[in-house]
């Protein structure tokens, strides 16, 4: 007799190879504005104040001492780490320790060499993301503006845009008219 073993949820993968976003937040620009918010999942969008550190603005406002919600963060060689090569992290994500984005980074972006990389989580959708830091694009400080760019892994598989009703069903009717030949 077999038993029943209850399906296991596997972790989503998102790594470089999948294809990059690039984003980018210019210095002083609206973070309620979707353009300056980078909208990876229904759950989490990530941005910056003028001057904090990333938020979620699906849940959050900026604040000087929060985490985006939703989200943690893997940095190479931070919290022990190991060292992952820029776009190789998300496959390792059971060897990496998370933790919130002001402890994981330790407040080292800006501070680092270019293309800091990092790994994501989304724990929600559970979803583990490669994420390289611009360092040069992290502005510090009040005259900053809360400017930063990345570039993230894309989805895999993303799911397509629902097509337009006044589209569809033209094509439908037209196909709905069409009968198939009998062959004699």
């Amino acid at each position: 007799m077999w038993a029943a073993v209850p399906a296991v949820d596997a972790a989503e993968i998102w790594d470089f190879d999948d294809g990059v976003l690039t984003f980018v937040k210019e210095p002083f620009a609206d973070w309620q504005d979707p353009a300056n918010q980078d909208r990876i999942t229904d759950n989490v969008w990530l941005t910056r104040g003028d001057l904090f550190p990333l938020l979620n603005a699906k849940t959050q406002t900026p604040q000087f001492d929060q985490d985006p919600a939703d989200t943690e963060w893997a940095f190479s060689l931070q919290n022990g780490n190991p060292f992952f090569v820029v776009g190789g992290g998300a496959e390792q994500y059971q060897n990496l320790n998370f933790s919130g984005f002001i402890e994981a980074n330790r407040f080292q972006i800006g501070n680092v060499v270019e293309y800091f990389p990092a790994v994501l989580h989304l724990i929600t959708d559970d979803i583990y993301i490669d994420v390289r830091f611009h360092m040069l694009a992290w502005s510090l400080g009040s005259n900053g503006g809360g400017a930063f760019a990345y570039d993230r892994a894309i989805n895999p598989n993303p799911v397509p845009a629902p097509v337009a009703a006044g589209i569809a069903l033209p094509a439908i009717a037209i196909g709905a008219m069409r009968r198939p030949r009998r062959r004699a």
